[in-house]
């Protein structure tokens, strides 16, 4: 074999030790098993059903309701990304450094 065949194997082999087992094991499952992160609660499958031309109102609702619960996240996300660049740019300043 290769010395980067050799590589991949030892870091393979590595990243399988005990250590990283039950993440390397869990996004198996997440990638295996798809259908078990399919999920909806009953309230919102039966307005998703059951919304017609006639009744859009519920539909609309219920696609803000998706749309907000899907921004928190990232709105999170880039706030304490923009305050932990803003804390850092401000301590290599004041410390000289660029």
């Amino acid at each position: 074999m290769s010395n980067a065949v050799k590589t991949v194997v030892s870091a393979v082999i590595k990243m399988l030790s005990a250590k990283y087992l039950f993440p390397v094991v869990l996004l198996a499952l997440l990638l295996v098993l798809p259908s078990l992160a399919d999920a909806q609660c009953a309230m919102c499958n039966e307005t998703a059903r059951t919304s017609t031309a006639d009744n859009q109102e519920n539909a609309r609702a219920l696609n803000n309701g998706i749309l907000y619960l899907m921004a928190i996240p990232y709105i999170l996300l880039l706030s304490i990304g923009f305050l932990f660049w803003k804390f850092r740019r401000s301590s290599r300043t004041a410390s000289g450094t660029r």
